[in-house]
């Protein structure tokens, strides 16, 4: 099965308005893999390798059946990367990590806001990375496509903003999530 065609890819890009994104994604790096962590990161040294150190930022995650990582050689951008099994996050896990009613409710589905937050958070370390991941408020979601041709081609795009927690003002930054398959994706782009 092809993980992410070059359809979605192209407009992952598009959204986020960057081309210097690259994604790694195995089934072997799952968390059903004991070794999956050092198979990530043997393959993230490689990727490291080919690539200017000074622009070269990148971000990990997990989970059961799927690992990977993205990749930015962007200059004055740090990356967050999230991926999540939609079905594990409930309505009620996704509350307990919300900022507040407003933004749980404009949020999609439960496991975009989950995937959105995450990659946020991984985004600003180093950057005024709050200690807890509810102190992140997000929003301004925007639907950018969805196919729905047959199962190997469903996917669902949306885009979202950080937004700052005492005046309510939009970052330059953008973030993007999107599911392929039983999956869920978050990649969040944080300018500095």
């Amino acid at each position: 099965m092809e993980m992410l065609s070059a359809q979605l890819i192209q407009l992952i890009g598009q959204a986020l308005n960057e081309k210097s994104v690259s994604f790694f994604l195995s089934q072997e790096w799952g968390s059903q893999n004991s070794d999956h962590r050092e198979k990530i990161h043997q393959a993230l040294e490689s990727q490291k390798t080919r690539t200017e150190p000074a622009s070269f930022t990148y971000s990990i995650s997990h989970t059961i059946g799927l690992g990977g990582f993205v990749t930015s050689t962007s200059k004055n951008k740090q990356i967050g990367f999230d991926v999540e099994i939609k079905a594990r996050v409930s309505n009620q896990i996704a509350k307990r990590i919300s900022f507040n009613s407003t933004e749980f409710q404009e949020a999609p589905s439960a496991a975009q806001l989950w995937v959105a937050k995450e990659s946020a958070y991984k985004a600003l370390r180093g950057q005024g990375q709050p200690k807890v991941i509810t102190e992140l408020n997000l929003g301004q979601w925007l639907l950018v496509s969805a196919a729905s041709n047959n199962s190997e081609q469903d996917f669902q795009v949306e885009t979202f903003r950080l937004l700052s927690q005492s005046e309510q003002q939009v970052s330059d930054s953008i973030g993007i999530t999107f599911t392929r398959n039983e999956f869920i994706f978050g990649i969040f782009l944080l300018g500095f």
